[in-house]
C-alpha cells in the first residue's frame, strides 16, 4: 500500500514538473515573441517619426508600414504619446552612453571635446526628424505635447550638459583650485558656441571639418583662458 502511494505521489510530482517546465515554456516564447514585436514596432516608429515628424504620424501608418493590426501595437505600447516616450528614452540613453565613452577616451582635451561633438552629430543624423520635434520642444513650439513629451527633451539636454559639465570638471582636477572655473560655466560656454555654429553649418551645408576646427577654437579659447591647459 505504501509503495503505491508513493509512486502515485512520484507520477503527480512528475506531472506537475513536468506542466512547470511547460508553462515556464510557453511563457519564454510568449516573452521572447512580444519582444520581437515590440524591436519591430519601434524600428518602423523610429523612421516615420523621422521622417513625418511627431504630428505626421499615425498608429495607424505605423501599423500598415510594420504589417501589423493597431491593436498589436497598444498591446505593447498604449499611446502614440508613450511610444514616442520610449523612443526619446531610448535615443537618449544611447546617446549617453556614446558621450560617456567619448569622455573616457585618452588624449588631450581637444580630442576628447571632439569625440563628444561627434557623438552629437551622429545622433543628430541618426535621428534627423525627431531632433527637430526636439528642438521645438525646446524652445516651446510644440505646446500641444502631453507634459511627459515636453518634459523628456529637456531632461535630455540636463543629462548631455551634466556630461558636458562632467567632462570639464575631470581635465580640471590637476589644476589648483584657484586656475579652476566652474564646469558648468564651462560646458555652456562651450555648448552655446557650439550649437551656434552648428545651427550654421546645418543650414549653409559647409564642410564637417569646419565644425571641427570650432571645437578646436572653443576649446582652445578655453585653455588661453588659464583654465586649461594643453597637456593636462
Amino acid at each position: 500500500m505504501t509503495e503505491k502511494s508513493d509512486k502515485g505521489k512520484s507520477g503527480k510530482i512528475a506531472k506537475s514538473s513536468s506542466k512547470t517546465a511547460r508553462e515556464s515554456l510557453r511563457e519564454q516564447i510568449k516573452n521572447e515573441e512580444r519582444r520581437i514585436l515590440r524591436d519591430a514596432i519601434l524600428t518602423v516608429a523610429s523612421r516615420e517619426f523621422n521622417n513625418l515628424g511627431y504630428d505626421g504620424v499615425t498608429m495607424e501608418k505605423i501599423a500598415a508600414e510594420a504589417g501589423i493590426s493597431v491593436g498589436s501595437i497598444y498591446k505593447i505600447f498604449s499611446s502614440k504619446t508613450a511610444l514616442y516616450a520610449e523612443i526619446l528614452r531610448s535615443i537618449r540613453n544611447k546617446a549617453m552612453e556614446r558621450a560617456a565613452e567619448a569622455i573616457r577616451l585618452s588624449g588631450s582635451p581637444i580630442e576628447r571635446a571632439r569625440a563628444l561633438v561627434a557623438v552629437r552629430v551622429t545622433m543628430f543624423f541618426e535621428n534627423h526628424g525627431i531632433a527637430r520635434d526636439f528642438i521645438a520642444s525646446l524652445i516651446g513650439r510644440q505646446e500641444h505635447l502631453s507634459p511627459e513629451l515636453a518634459t523628456l527633451p529637456k531632461d535630455i539636454m540636463k543629462d548631455y550638459i551634466g556630461k558636458l559639465a562632467a567632462f570639464f570638471s575631470e581635465i580640471q582636477e590637476k589644476l589648483p583650485a584657484e586656475k579652476q572655473e566652474d564646469p558648468m560655466l564651462l560646458a555652456f560656454l562651450f555648448e552655446g558656441v557650439i550649437h551656434s555654429h552648428f545651427a550654421f553649418w546645418k543650414v549653409t551645408g559647409a564642410p564637417i571639418d569646419d565644425l571641427n576646427s570650432m571645437v578646436d577654437l572653443v576649446m582652445n579659447r578655453i585653455l588661453k583662458m588659464g583654465y586649461l591647459t594643453e597637456t593636462e
